[in-house]
């Protein structure tokens, strides 16, 4: 697993009787990227005091048990007190590739309060001491010699098997065993077997750092599970394991981690714009973690493209190209949309705030140098000028014709405001003629002072004749053509250079009836009816009259 692989287990307990250390545990492994191979031992100190330093002696056998190379370690900087591991955080290289095998022996031992113990131990899974004393001495008889040698080894030896099996038995109970149920969890946790190295450290209780141990391979757990992640699932059971640990250990790093991949395979298998913002969530929470921040760019500008299909989210899209300023081709996406999008242009849109202001003047100037085609630019024409159409009706209908002019006039070629400027037109000039007229107005009074006087006209009848103003409605006439003096009418002003005369005579039943034209401040005409029981009869031709 990884770059080192683990080519052979060492025999596990090794220990020689008095030495002050036992080999727990060891590994052969090679590094698969360099191809050097490497020795990892760890070691458990049983001495009472602290070691500062071991010296080790390494032999290295081929299969067939033959020593092929020898290697002398020291382990420095200890601080290992009893019952404490040691060295397998140290890598010892060796050589030769053929080695399986391997002897162990402790040359020397320093501990922390300068001492040393310079016995030397072969390390075996027997327990068997082989110890070398340094120096030596010189016997004159060498059988006697060896004799009570062996004697005095046998006496030793029964006395020490006692007291070591004594506490060979009080060390087994109270530290061995936990101690080996302990390394046990250790090598499950760097094998990969978690879930069951974590329970066994949850077994040892307060032994040791079990439950920091606890905590440790909880959280290499979770970092093997994200490492072999495939799904969002996956990373949520990451999160899950993460989330039981934090209180414990500080875990912001991985979760961070964790949460970008779940945001990575959302992105990358993102199909809609509820994918996209999933994933953009999850960077957003990340505050600049890694690129977090260009995708976020990236999230946005797919959820654009996206609402660039769709014509009812067209405009969301160029305002979220237009905040993504200059990212990939945002500005030759927005270009496009305009292209084909005329009511979003700035100005179709300020056009659209002119009419909502009521300001259809202005509106209209904009669209008519708009595209006359489209339909937007269609539609809100010709809501503006139906809108000034209906105002500009409203004003003729309260006579307001003036005002009303104007505005048919400014939209002359929308439905009928060309009939409606001639209508207006046309009482204009009714009305000034009226009023040209009630300027010149001549009362019948003042006719009547006009008339007054003597006038001479055509013929021997009317050679004579003379008008004369009774009152503001009455004139008497006498002329050649009466036949009595004095002849009194009603007057009655038929225009401002008209009147109409009424006399009435009695005496022979019938009435007469003269009007009067005023053609000149000296001349006149003069037109005569005669009214009887057989109807109205014209008298003479026009008469002209001089004063």
């Amino acid at each position: 697993m990884g770059r080192y692989k683990t080519v052979k287990y060492l025999q596990e307990k090794q220990w020689s009787a008095g030495s002050p250390v036992m080999l727990n545990k060891g590994a052969v492994l090679k590094d698969t990227v360099t191809g050097n191979h490497i020795l990892q031992l760890q070691f458990i100190c049983l001495a009472e005091k602290e070691i500062r330093e071991a010296v080790v002696e390494i032999a290295c056998l081929d299969f067939l048990g033959k020593c092929i190379e020898t290697l002398d370690y020291t382990y420095t900087d200890l601080k290992a007190g009893r019952n404490e591991l040691f060295g397998d955080r140290a890598p010892v290289f060796f050589s030769n590739a053929k080695a399986r095998n391997f002897e162990i022996n402790i040359k020397e031992i320093t501990f922390q309060d300068g001492t040393r113990s310079r016995a030397e131990y072969k390390l075996s899974a027997a327990g068997e001491r082989q110890e070398k004393k340094k120096g030596r001495s010189i016997e004159k008889n060498p059988e006697k010699t060896a004799q009570r040698s062996r004697k005095r080894k046998i006496a030793a030896g029964v006395a020490s098997a006692v007291l070591v099996c004594a506490a060979a038995v009080s060390a087994i109970i109270f530290l061995l065993i936990p101690n080996m149920k302990y390394m046990e969890a250790v090598k499950q946790a760097e094998l990969g077997q978690y879930e069951t190295a974590i329970e066994s450290f949850k077994q040892l209780g307060d032994f040791k750092d079990s439950q920091t141990q606890v905590v440790e391979t909880t959280y290499l757990m979770a970092l093997d599970k994200k490492e072999s992640a495939e799904n969002i699932k996956d990373y949520e059971a990451v999160l899950k394991i993460l989330d039981s640990i934090r209180k414990e250990k500080d875990c912001t790093q991985a979760v961070k981690e964790t949460r970008y991949a779940m945001a990575e395979i959302l992105m990358k298998n993102a199909v809609n714009v509820k994918d996209y913002r999933e994933a953009l969530k999850i960077y957003d929470s990340l505050q600049g973690f890694l690129d977090s921040k260009g995708k976020i760019l990236e999230c946005n500008y797919q959820i654009a493209c996206i609402y660039s299909d769709s014509q009812d989210r067209v405009s969301e899209a160029k305002d979220m190209f237009t905040e993504l300023g200059d990212y990939k081709d945002s500005r030759k996406q927005i270009a496009d949309i305009l292209k084909e999008h005329v009511e979003l242009t700035e100005e179709y849109l300020t056009a659209l705030e002119f009419w909502e202001s009521s300001d259809f003047d202005e509106a209209l100037e904009i669209l008519d140098k708009m595209d006359q085609d489209n339909e937007y630019v269609m539609e809100l024409r010709g809501k503006c000028l139906e809108v000034k159409y209906l105002i500009a009706v409203s004003n003729w209908r309260y006579q307001r014709y003036e005002l009303a002019l104007k505005q048919f006039e400014s939209i002359r070629e929308y439905k009928d405001s060309e009939d409606y400027i001639k209508k207006i037109n046309d009482l204009d000039k009714q009305q000034a003629a009226a009023k040209a007229e009630a300027q010149n107005a001549v009362s019948l009074a003042e006719l009547l002072t006009w008339l007054n006087g003597n006038w001479s006209g055509d013929g021997i009848y009317w050679k004579a004749v003379t008008f004369t103003k009774l009152s503001d409605n009455t004139m008497a006439l006498d002329g050649t053509f009466t036949r009595v003096s004095g002849f009194v009418g009603s007057a009655s002003k038929l225009s401002n250079s008209s009147l109409q005369l009424v006399f009435v005579t009695s005496n022979f039943g019938f009435q007469d009836i003269c009007i009067v034209t005023k053609t000149g401040e000296n001349s006149a005409t003069l037109k005569r009816w005669s009214v009887t029981e057989k109807g109205i009869k014209s008298k003479e031709d026009v008469i002209h009259l001089v004063r």
